[in-house]
């Protein structure tokens, strides 16, 4: 994969949302730590090992591509088009790329051993506040490889960002996800996360999740 080391994470394909939290945490100076750490989760499938490296700005392009993969995924999903794709002029960065949320980091997945920058998903967030209260991290965008679900990623990819808010000293995470897409809910709410607002107007919903990392 990429030259900077990334967290691995050893997970079965089709494990429980609900496992505990395996995945070491990145450190908070954002670059990926040399060392890993392997989760064993039972299944009867087979184990993939998965990889999550955190994006550099040589990495826009990679990310504006995958930025259009999910923009077809939500189109295919609702038959409306409410995203712009957002394609990287020259010079762009990645905080230039989200203008109205300079923060945003983004992780990559891939599986481990895959080729270079063959990543199959993305998560964007970064923190907000609620007024004067501790700050949040917010969810800005998530996706995976509809051929790849299933298999592991996404849990990994939580279990990543609840360590991110951890190390942000967040209280809780916070994402809007479509109210159609009833597989995705299904997912978050195995996890743990509740729906506590609703745009009927939009076909919205937000969710909130306070993983066990957070809770104490």
């Amino acid at each position: 994969m990429k030259a900077a080391a990334p967290v691995i994470a050893t997970l079965l394909a089709c494990v429980p949302v609900s496992s505990a939290f395996g995945v070491k945490p990145l450190p908070k100076n954002g670059q990926c730590s040399s060392s890993s750490t392997m989760t064993s989760l039972q299944s009867s499938r087979t184990m993939v090992d998965w990889e999550i490296t955190k994006a550099q700005d040589e990495d826009i392009e990679i990310l504006a591509t995958m930025l259009e993969r999910k923009r077809e995924f939500d189109r295919d999903l609702n038959g409306e088009d409410f995203n712009k794709a957002l394609q990287p002029r020259q010079g762009s960065t990645l905080k230039t790329l989200f203008p109205s949320f300079p923060q945003c980091q983004t992780l990559f997945i891939a599986e481990q051993d895959s080729p270079p920058d063959d990543y199959i998903g993305y998560a964007t967030y970064g923190t907000k506040h609620e007024g004067f209260g501790p700050p949040y991290l917010w969810l800005e965008d998530i996706y995976i490889d509809p051929k790849r679900r299933s298999g592991g990623a996404g849990t990994v990819v939580m279990n990543q960002l609840a360590e991110e808010a951890a190390n942000l000293n967040c209280t809780h995470l916070v994402w809007i996800v479509e109210q159609g897409n009833h597989r995705g809910i299904k997912f978050y709410e195995k996890l743990g996360a509740e729906i506590d607002r609703r745009d009927v107007y939009q076909n919205m919903a937000r969710m909130k999740w306070v993983p066990p990392t957070l809770a104490s």
